[in-house]
């Protein structure tokens, strides 16, 4: 499910490259394993998936590292620091890991889970209305994939039949041909790990439930905020090409004006101004 959900948003949300990756990225490579970007000296990539054993909390890693606790806990994933033997240790989550493997960005680029490629939400020149089909179709292949793995499930647990092939048939959903989950068939496991099986067979259609409404919250998210930056942008640009169409007549007028306002104190009095007081018949002529 998770892999699956990985998939749905590098459609939307593309994937970066090993290099261009901010540090803190995490990415899998083709045996699903994480890997998290950091800066340490060209083998910028590294698994923390080893050893359980080798974590740090915050407390000590202050002490280890030479900093306050509060800046051991504040300090974002993807932080380095090297104790005094010179092991390398990683900030990810709420605590400290010494990773297991290290490889450059070129290593990490040819064994990643998916290659990069830019997201729906990047495609330029379009506005987001004309993305909204593209977003939709690929929320309901996210929807099928995952409520499949909850039907694939379910049907590998009743299999007395003895067939490893399934034919599956979700609602609103393509027709697919698949084999059974061995890991779910009841009748080979011991006692001992049915209600393990039993769980799975409870919560995964809960958990999917939850996973796809979260990322339809996301979505109509990023949708309103994509359409909100798209016009933004859109006003500045005519507004900008407007100002180089007209520039030279708008600034041209706008000099003569300021022309004009700065002969005005040469004016004795505007009309109203003279007509407010009556003229003295009694002055000589001159």
């Amino acid at each position: 499910i998770a892999r699956e959900q990985r998939t749905y948003r590098s459609v939307l949300y593309g994937e970066p490259t090993a290099t261009g990756a901010k540090i803190g990225t995490v990415l899998f490579d083709g045996g699903l394993e994480p890997w998290i970007k950091v800066q340490h000296n060209g083998e910028n990539w590294v698994s923390v998936s080893g050893d359980p054993d080798r974590t740090m909390s915050n407390a000590t890693a202050a002490t280890t590292f030479g900093l306050s606790t509060l800046a051991a806990s504040n300090a974002p994933n993807g932080t380095t620091r090297s104790d005094q033997n010179g092991e390398l240790w990683v900030k990810v989550g709420g605590q400290w890991l010494s990773p297991a493997k290290k490889q450059t960005d070129k290593k990490m680029e040819g064994s990643r889970e998916r290659g990069a490629k830019r997201g729906l939400f990047a495609t330029r020149r379009v506005l987001t209305s004309e993305l909204v089909p593209y977003l939709t179709q690929s929320m309901r292949a996210f929807q099928c994939n995952t409520y499949t793995i909850c039907e694939r499930v379910e049907r590998s647990i009743v299999s007395g039949d003895g067939v490893n092939a399934l034919t599956l048939h979700v609602p609103g959903c393509k027709e697919r041909q698949t084999s059974k989950f061995a890991e779910c068939n009841f009748a080979g496991m011991a006692a001992e790990d049915i209600p393990g099986g039993a769980t799975v067979y409870r919560t995964c259609r809960t958990v999917v439930e939850a996973i796809v409404q979260q990322e339809s919250d996301l979505l109509r998210l990023a949708t309103e905020y994509d359409a909100a930056y798209r016009s933004i942008l859109q006003i500045a640009g005519n507004f900008d090409l407007s100002l180089r169409t007209f520039k030279w007549p708008f600034v041209n007028t706008i000099r003569q004006a300021a022309g004009i306002i700065g002969q005005l104190g040469r004016i004795p009095c505007l009309l109203t101004a003279c007509d407010t007081s009556p003229i003295d018949n009694n002055l000589p002529p001159w």
